[in-house]
């Protein structure tokens, strides 16, 4: 516990214990993500937080945790400091999150407290010298690999039916037709976790395995 170190967010690497100090960009309780916690059915807390302008992570808060969601609900947009967090991948969009851990702790702190002012100064540094704004097709013919923000609009919604069917959903869909198209749309998830399940060869649907040690 005493080799744990302050972390920059983009130098994070999978399964280790780290500090951080994060701005609180925003947070979300999730009312269909539920688990338990000491007997009782809890909802999933996730902030979103970033050290530098505009490249966002996710933290999210299990167990004690989550009794955080009040005061940094009213102190949002404010410097955090977050001790003994852990990270981890995600396994479905493959990115690395932060997860509180029962020896997690958070301070918000004030705008004179040094820890605060190194923030600021590095979080107002000017970007321009390694950000390069493109339209996505230019950006992918570059072929350059790292981190990329993306401001996109949905056009389409395309959903696998029975029958190799697909049935899509546009701004030209009306509501009559969205309304009818959902029982067509089946979604076969875990229970727990609600993470998606696929089938094997014989169409039996897997295991959800970060789940397993906690259902059976």
């Amino acid at each position: 516990m005493n080799t744990v170190e302050f972390v920059e967010l983009e130098q994070l690497q999978p399964d280790i214990l780290v500090h951080a100090v994060l701005r609180v960009v925003d947070v979300t309780v999730l009312t269909e993500a539920l688990y338990s916690y000491r007997g009782q059915k809890q909802r999933k807390v996730v902030l979103t937080v970033e050290q530098a302008q505009g490249q966002h992570y996710v933290l999210v808060l299990w167990g004690p945790g989550a009794a955080w969601y009040t005061q940094l609900q009213r102190k949002k947009d404010s410097i955090w400091e977050f001790k003994y967090l852990f990270v981890q991948r995600n396994s479905i969009l493959e990115n690395l999150e932060l997860h509180t851990t029962l020896w997690s702790s958070c301070e918000c702190l004030f705008d004179d407290d040094t820890r605060a002012i190194s923030f600021k100064t590095k979080f107002q540094k000017n970007t321009s010298s390694f950000v390069k704004i493109s339209d996505l097709a230019t950006h992918l013919e570059d072929k350059y690999s790292g981190v990329v923000l993306i401001k996109a609009k949905v056009s389409e919604l395309v959903f696998s039916a029975a029958a190799a069917q697909k049935i899509a959903l546009n701004a030209r869909s009306t509501l009559q037709s969205i309304f009818s198209s959902l029982p067509s749309i089946v979604y076969a998830g875990c229970a727990h976790c609600g993470s998606e399940l696929e089938t094997d060869e014989n169409r039996i649907y897997r295991q959800c395995l970060s789940c397993l040690p906690f259902v059976g």
